[in-house]
């Protein structure tokens, strides 16, 4: 907060030293919001890549995957939005962003005491859906970079969806946090209590629970391929 409230230009962009921007990406992103005041974030396509020696730093480089597949955050009201960014859940840290959007949000998640890095990650990219649309470009934005010890494989991270799902099920952060979001939807008494009810579901149902199925089921591959390979090395072993 204290460095933002030093910043003068209009818009922020965030990086780690993994994140390499390209320039002309950058522009282009940067005229979406520029010209459209509708949109409160913008970005285009982040293609991941790896060096292929064991450190990571020299070596031929190999382009990867997309890091973010999904398209755009177009709905028209912030209601909307926030339930579209569960179905669509990039995250918006890679984004450019208007100054003030990301100093509210973070101004109100330390005074709602959302003091878990998890949730006030996800409140803040609520925040800024719910103020405006989430433009995702198909130019190439940005290169990221895989390798075995970044912060993205922390415990933290790694286990991510099983520490929001307690925490929102059992303290009293997580149960703040549902209503904070609830607050951003812009809606009336009757209207933000059906529209809880929705995001609970949403989020369960679209963001929470895939993601702890697809990690269950990549350990129960893992360790499948574990008992293929121990017992191709006992029949060996017994040649």
């Amino acid at each position: 907060i204290q460095a933002l409230g030093k910043i003068k230009t209009k818009y922020v962009l965030f990086a780690s030293n993994d994140d390499l921007y390209l320039k002309q990406g950058i522009f282009r992103a940067l005229n979406v919001l520029k010209r459209n005041p509708l949109y409160s974030a913008s970005r285009g396509a982040i293609r991941t890549f790896s060096v292929n020696t064991q450190t990571g730093l020299y070596g031929k480089l190999i382009v990867k995957n997309n890091l973010y597949e999904y398209s755009s955050i177009n709905e028209n009201t912030a209601d909307a939005r926030i339930l579209e960014f569960i179905s669509k859940s990039n995250g918006i840290w890679h984004d450019i962003i208007r100054r003030e959007t990301i100093l509210k949000a973070w101004e109100n998640s330390k005074k709602y005491n959302l003091n878990n890095i998890l949730l006030h990650d996800l409140y803040t990219y609520f925040f800024v859906c719910s103020k405006g649309r989430c433009a995702r470009g198909k130019y190439l934005f940005m290169l990221h970079q895989d390798y075995a010890n970044r912060l993205g494989l922390d415990e933290t991270y790694n286990k991510s969806e099983f520490i929001l799902s307690d925490l929102i099920r059992n303290t009293n952060m997580g149960k703040r946090f549902i209503d904070k979001i609830c607050d951003l939807s812009n809606l009336k008494f009757k209207k933000k209590i059906s529209f809880k009810e929705k995001f609970i579901n949403s989020f369960y149902s679209d963001y929470i629970n895939p993601r702890i199925e697809k990690k269950i089921y990549g350990e129960l591959k893992k360790n499948i391929i574990f008992k293929i390979k121990f017992n191709l090395s006992r029949q060996f072993l017994s040649l």
